[in-house]
């Protein structure tokens, strides 16, 4: 089964939660959000400020890594045990997804166009897990993140059961 470019958000819900979001986009979404590929200013306490900030980052990094067909990129963002599920499921229906890179590298350019619309919004600290907010069309999806070694990065994915 190939990705079907007329249907992205459900050929390509399984890629990752943005990829998930394609389906809905091209409307504006709330002030509170901020474009994928522009800088952000979170609102949080001082103490988790910078973490807030490291947080919305990765997604940034995500989505724009996704935007440039950068698989490389895409995954050094994504957990390994993340990626491992990803690939797994991907591999179900596109057996030429062979690595955590193959799976960005068959994104039509179509969609990865459209992530430049995907919203990154303010997201919630606690400690060493957060959940950050990707918006598309008015529609929030939230994005579970771990710090491990002073790194955040994507642990849990809606789109692929976690």
């Amino acid at each position: 089964m190939k990705l079907a470019v007329g249907r992205p958000g459900a050929a390509l819900a399984v890629l990752a939660s943005s990829a998930a979001l394609v389906a809905g986009c091209g409307s504006s979404s709330s002030s509170s959000t901020t474009n994928a590929s522009k800088g952000s200013s979170p609102s949080s306490s001082s103490s988790s400020s910078s973490d807030a900030t490291a947080v919305n980052a990765a997604l940034k990094t995500y989505l724009t890594a996704i935007q440039k067909g950068d698989g490389t990129a895409a995954c050094g963002v994504l957990t390994p045990s993340l990626q491992k599920k990803m690939l797994a499921k991907v591999k179900q229906a596109e057996p030429s997804a062979t690595s955590c890179p193959k799976v960005f590298a068959i994104i039509p350019a179509q969609v990865r166009k459209v992530m430049s619309k995907v919203q990154v919004g303010t997201p919630k600290v606690s400690g060493s897990t957060a959940t950050g907010e990707l918006t598309a069309a008015g529609k929030h999806f939230p994005v579970q993140l771990t710090k491990s070694g002073g790194k955040w990065q994507i642990s849990g994915d809606p789109s692929i059961g976690e």
